[in-house]
């Protein structure tokens, strides 16, 4: 089976996924969905036959969960403030 970006996309959607595979020429990137908010989105691929439609989805997977590890919120311990400055703002 040829692979054609209608072809990806359209496996994609069946695999549940709510973004799509666009073209920008020299390389591709996943546009919309989940895909909105990932610091990367692109595949340094020039044709979209150079991956089958099962690399495609492993890429967008793979894609998925490096950008959830960056995204990821750190939990940062609360700022405290000093003993001495709090009697000050007190007596403010």
């Amino acid at each position: 089976m040829r692979v054609t970006l209608r072809a990806v996309n359209v496996e994609l959607a069946r695999q549940g996924i709510d973004s799509f595979l666009v073209n920008a020429g020299k390389y591709f990137y996943f546009k919309g969905g989940a895909a909105a908010g990932w610091l990367d989105r692109t595949v340094p691929v020039t044709r979209v036959g150079d991956l089958t439609l099962k690399q495609w989805v492993e890429t967008y997977r793979e894609l998925e969960r490096k950008n959830q590890n960056v995204l990821r919120p750190v939990n940062k311990p609360p700022v405290r403030v000093a003993a001495g400055r709090q009697k000050a703002k007190a007596r403010s």
